[in-house]
């Protein structure tokens, strides 16, 4: 397994199946994803690790992250691009 950021350790999902992530490719829906962000303490760490990552093409913006969509974080990385 490779080694992330240290917020990653405090995150809710954090040992979490990988495919609740992309559960809305499949049905559109995104509950169990959405569960975990919801209470999650790093919420804001894993959103700008996604931007940075998705802006920095290190990673392509699929799955769910931080409480968002794929479309909501490219939304919101062409804002913060703009502002």
């Amino acid at each position: 397994m490779v080694a992330g950021p240290s917020w990653w350790e405090r995150a809710a999902c954090a040992g979490a199946p990988l495919e609740a992530f992309f559960e809305e490719y499949r049905s559109r829906g995104k509950s169990r994803a959405a569960e975990y962000c919801r209470s999650c303490p790093v919420t804001q760490e894993c959103l700008q690790d996604a931007l940075r990552a998705e802006s920095q093409q290190y990673a392509g913006p699929w799955g769910y992250r931080a409480g968002k969509t794929a479309v909501e974080r490219r939304a919101l990385g062409r804002y913060q691009r703009s502002a």
